[in-house]
């Protein structure tokens, strides 16, 4: 049997084992509910989709971030590969968010085995970094007080205005005594131990004018999206300016390179005969991965088909492009790099809802297309994740969907009640403002302390166009997503 067939035999192999969608359903509030065998017993979370997932470090738990906003834990099945069927996965717990979660990671020793181990770091706006246990649930009863009994530590990051930074990457150092936040031009180092109290070390990614004076240092400036620590310890950060910087022992060392991706020309036109470089373009950088061996580096972009793959030994020039990823879109689509037994693979999901995979891709020059690909969802993968052991890979997909406005006629009687309906939901809006401030602690208090409930949202309000003793109402509609996780056999 050639490999080719080979791995169309393998494709073919591959079948969903577990999924949400057997628990999930629609309540008529336009919500999705799903029970969940545990602690809180049934919890609804709204519709919609999935942002990331990751798996746990030990592999006995996937944990998701959406846009609800909240992070979620999902306890694998020890019986998902002998089962048969497709089992029907529910979230184990949930951390509910006040405000929209800008970056997550676990705990380097995550153990299930350990509960004092199964942390989950997080960046949420306008809040101190905060570091959580994944196996406490807190949406039976979301409220201030159990949004702050679910933090373990809290680590505030403060401007000179006095606001608190949102980082918007994350990335544990090996070790895990420390952590590495990237905001807007600058790296923030962490020690984990230190809780309620700010970085240990801030490095500026811009030079110095005194280095700059003396024709020396070198930089990038721009907001943080991505850092990621390869098994030799250097740390690479992308940017959505397009830039990519490269630093020592994890970020506590200088830059060693800094360039930019996708404008590598001269390289670009040898490699790809002259064509369009259209393919090479992006809006940003959402994603950078470090191959095993860490000579590699795979740079994934927003509104990008291309997975750009750069050899650090020469930092800044262009190895070759994963092609027809199928990625054109400004939302998040992440990129998993896999060990295998003669190398590794490139998995990543489009927004055709397919799951593609290149095989070591470092071995070719040029433009590259997937090996092999599946249909995973019927709308854009956000996560394609392998196990550590390679039975199991996990995807998850969401979008909002925002159906045709439904009209329906409605007389002048109807309009007034709901006037008055309206009018008194406002009161208890003014009336929870008032007792439930939603600001953050300010800077210097305990950890621990209560952040303040989430702001109140506004209900939402129907429109209307008054005709002749009638008007015809057009209905504010419901926000219906695709929200999915499976798990696969392979």
């Amino acid at each position: 049997m050639s490999d080719e067939q080979a791995e169309v035999l393998k494709a073919l192999q591959r079948k969903c084992v577990a999924s949400t969608d057997g628990c999930i359903g629609r309540d008529e509030g336009g919500e999705i509910s799903g029970a969940r065998d545990g602690v809180c017993g049934a919890k609804s979370f709204k519709a919609n989709g999935f942002k990331s997932a990751q798996w746990s470090p030990d592999g006995t738990c996937i944990l998701t971030s959406d846009i609800a906003p909240a992070l979620r834990t999902f306890i694998v099945p020890q019986d998902v590969l002998s089962k048969p069927g497709i089992q029907t996965l529910t979230p184990y717990a949930t951390f509910v968010s006040p405000e929209p979660i800008y970056a997550f990671t676990p705990y380097p020793y995550f153990s299930l085995q350990d509960p004092s181990t199964t942390l989950i770091l997080s960046s949420i706006r306008s809040h101190p970094i905060r570091l959580t246990n994944a196996l406490y649930d807190s949406s039976a009863t979301a409220t201030p007080e159990t949004f702050t009994s679910s933090i373990v530590a809290s680590y505030p990051l403060i401007a000179s205005t006095e606001d608190y930074v949102t980082p918007h990457s994350l990335a544990f150092t090996t070790d895990g005594t420390h952590f590495v936040a990237g905001s807007d031009s600058q790296l923030s180092i962490f020690d984990t131990h230190r809780t309620g109290e700010g970085p240990v070390e801030t490095h500026r990614t811009i030079p110095s004018k005194r280095n700059k004076l003396v024709g020396g240092g070198v930089g990038i400036k721009g907001i943080i999206s991505t850092l990621s620590i390869s098994t030799e310890r250097m740390l690479a950060a992308g940017m959505l300016e397009r830039k990519v910087g490269l630093y020592a022992e994890e970020g506590r060392a200088g830059a060693i390179a800094v360039f930019s991706v996708g404008h590598d020309k001269d390289r670009y036109v040898q490699l790809h005969n002259g064509q369009d470089k259209h393919d090479l373009a992006g809006g940003g950088v959402t994603q950078v991965l470090w191959s095993p061996c860490a000579r590699y580096l795979y740079v994934a972009e927003r509104r990008s088909d291309a997975v750009l793959v750069y050899d650090i030994r020469v930092a800044g020039v262009l190895l070759g492009w994963l092609k027809g990823r199928k990625a054109g879109t400004n939302q998040r689509l992440g990129v998993d790099v896999v060990p295998c037994k003669d190398g590794h693979e490139i998995w990543a999901g489009g927004t055709d809802g397919a799951a593609r995979v290149w095989r070591n891709p470092w071995e070719r020059e040029g433009g590259m297309e997937a090996d092999f690909e599946w249909q995973a969802h019927g709308s854009p993968v956000s996560s394609t994740i392998v196990h550590s052991s390679g039975l199991l890979a996990a995807t998850c997909s969401g979008e909002r969907i925002m159906p045709p406005m439904r009209f329906e006629e409605s007389s002048d009687d109807d309009e007034e009640e709901e006037e008055e309906d309206s009018d008194s939901e406002a009161e208890e809006s003014d009336e929870l403002d008032e007792s439930s401030p939603s600001s953050p602690p300010p800077p210097g208090s305990p950890p621990g302390s209560p952040p303040g409930s989430p702001p109140s949202r506004p209900g939402s309000h129907s429109l209307s166009k008054e005709t002749k003793g009638s008007s015809k109402r057009m209905l504010s509609p419901e926000q219906p997503s695709s929200n999915c996780l499976k798990i696969w056999s392979l």
